[in-house]
């Protein structure tokens, strides 16, 4: 006796039980129906709804929900369903829609973030989270849970200000990963931050040499800028470290350092330096000793010599000459940080 084909919607309740479904796939088209092809399928166990109007496929995962609930945030739905609505009026079945560019698991973190913005529901998502949003959103032009996504972000890879003294860099692999997700969705403010991270690594100069660039997803444009901001930042860095603390030229010409207290010569130089030797050339011998010139094993932004040589430094300085040196050196991050906004572009 020949068996009775399963209608459509008692394949979907098969799937539903925990049974393999058997679907047959097909691309939407104004045409209708494209060439189709069979292939073992799962269902979402959180977004799959008997009630929906739309069955959207990705992979071998299938979601079913309502059609307003993804055109109402996302201009590519929003785009596509006007495509179909006749041919969804005319069949009275669900839309069927196939994602290529769209991971499963990213677009259920799209998903649930449309179920909370419709019910106003208030969360916090992780950094691992708001780049599964952000990938979905920028690909399915959703604007409202993109701009979530880059909010959260933000708070993860803080491009406003310089990088604390106090916080260490980033590990190499977040950073690149980070910094082509927000190259490849234009979120130029998370972009500069992972750049600077990169730019941090000891691993650097092996990029740069390329012996494992070519294993590391960097875009060639992000290493250029790499490239650049290295060479920008130490020159910068150069010529601020060699900036003697209250210098000034005596009527000899000799290099002189004013207290930022008394507004005399430091009782630290007068009692260290008998022999009245040139101040400047003291702060250049202090730089080279305390290995400020090895510039490329540094993170120059997060750099507190001063904090990390003061008892040295001491010895030679006065405290108050020293913490000036180093309120100078915090507005220098600032406006060195500043100019990476012309080098890291997206």
């Amino acid at each position: 006796m020949a068996r009775t084909p399963l209608s459509r919607n008692d394949r979907f309740k098969t799937a539903l039980l925990g049974a393999p479904l058997k679907l047959l796939r097909r691309t939407i088209s104004p045409r209708g129906l494209s060439a189709v092809t069979s292939k073992e399928m799962t269902v979402s166990r959180r977004f799959y709804f008997p009630d929906g109007d739309v069955v959207i496929k990705i992979n071998n995962v299938l979601f079913r929900v309502q059609r307003s609930h993804l055109a109402n945030f996302c201009t590519f739905f929003a785009k596509r369903f006007a495509e179909e609505s006749a041919w969804s009026k005319l069949t009275l079945r669900a839309t069927q829609v196939e994602l290529d560019d769209v991971l499963p698991s990213d677009f259920e973190t799209l998903l649930q973030a449309l179920s909370n913005l419709e019910s106003r529901t208030v969360y916090r998502l992780s950094e691992t989270v708001a780049a599964s949003l952000l990938r979905a959103s920028y690909a399915l032009g959703c604007r409202e849970t993109l701009a979530l996504a880059i909010e959260h972000l933000e708070t993860f890879w803080d491009a406003r200000h310089p990088p604390p003294l106090s916080q260490p860099a980033r590990p190499l692999a977040s950073a690149l990963e980070t910094v082509a997700l927000a190259r490849a969705c234009a979120v130029s403010s998370v972009h500069k931050r992972a750049m600077y991270e990169v730019l941090s690594t000891p691993s650097l100069d092996i990029l740069f040499k390329g012996t494992i660039s070519k294993a590391l997803p960097i875009d060639l444009e992000d290493l250029s800028q790499l490239y650049r901001a290295k060479g920008k930042l130490t020159l910068e860095w150069e010529r601020f470290v060699f900036t003697t603390p209250g210098s000034y030229k005596d009527e000899d010409g000799n290099g002189r350092s004013r207290c930022v207290v008394t507004g005399d010569d430091c009782e630290v130089y007068v009692k260290a330096n008998p022999e009245g030797r040139d101040r400047v050339s003291q702060w250049e011998e202090l730089v080279f000793r305390c290995g400020q010139f090895s510039v490329r094993k540094v993170d120059i932004l997060r750099n507190d010599w001063i904090g990390k040589s003061k008892e040295h430094l001491m010895m030679h300085w006065c405290e108050p000459c020293l913490q000036d040196w180093q309120s100078k050196w915090q507005e220098k991050r600032v406006e060195m940080w500043g100019m990476l906004d012309s080098i890291f572009s997206v």
